[in-house]
């Protein structure tokens, strides 16, 4: 699964079921055919930390998009919404 975030982004990789790894990807400029989910700079972190799930980003964000259904579910089964807590780095 490729994930845009506009100047940057991750491909995820998986086997049977299993995440087996991550990558930095990086879209081809003016291409965005081949990713198969977007994200503003930044908001993939709210959906990866539990922030918000990717319904209410869908909804809040105009620009988040995802290509199909098996993505959108995909997603909402890899990041569920949950209560988190991220410390500072200072």
């Amino acid at each position: 699964m490729k994930l845009d975030f506009y100047r940057s982004g991750l491909r995820l990789l998986f086997d049977h079921g299993h995440l087996t790894g991550v990558d930095v990807w990086q879209q081809e400029p003016g291409n965005y055919i081949k990713a198969d989910a977007g994200f503003p700079p930044n908001v993939f972190l709210q959906i990866l930390f539990g922030r918000r799930s990717f319904e209410e980003l869908y909804y809040i964000f105009p620009d988040v998009w995802v290509k199909d259904e098996r993505v959108e579910s995909l997603l909402q089964i890899l990041f569920p919404a949950t209560l988190s807590w991220v410390l500072p780095l200072w």
